[in-house]
């Protein structure tokens, strides 16, 4: 009878352990939620660099970098075959991907099979120190 005592410790322990991992979770998605919506607060940061910073400083699976110049190709050409022209477009795309939207965009990124076309005419030299 002793060990059934012990079984009732350890399962107790269990739950909350996992009571204590899934408030650190959701703590934790609250925080990449609340630290996307703060950056946006400040000025000269936009949605773009709150994506950019919260998905390689908060590990935020969702940030997409929304205003990139090579995102709307690489999103239409992986998934539908396509280059895409506006960030509406993207967004409509990705949704099925969502919470995990910089993560699949990563991917396709990093994809072998997505060839992204690279003709056009070359962009001219823009000087930014004056700015």
């Amino acid at each position: 009878h002793a060990r059934n005592g012990l079984r009732i410790v350890l399962a107790r322990d269990f739950r909350k352990d996992i009571r204590r991992g899934f408030d650190h979770f959701a703590t934790r998605c609250h925080d990449i939620a609340f630290e996307r919506v703060k950056q946006r607060v400040r000025p000269g940061i936009g949605v773009w660099t709150a994506a950019e910073v919260g998905s390689r400083a908060f590990g935020d699976t969702d940030a997409v970098p929304f205003g990139d110049y090579h995102l709307a190709s690489t999103v239409g050409t992986a998934l539908l075959g396509r280059r895409l022209e506006h960030d509406d477009e993207v967004a409509y795309v990705l949704e099925p991907f969502r919470p995990h939207r910089f993560v699949a965009l990563r991917l396709m990124q990093l994809s072998p099979h997505v060839q992204v076309e690279r003709r056009g005419a070359r962009m001219s030299r823009v000087d930014h120190r004056g700015r």
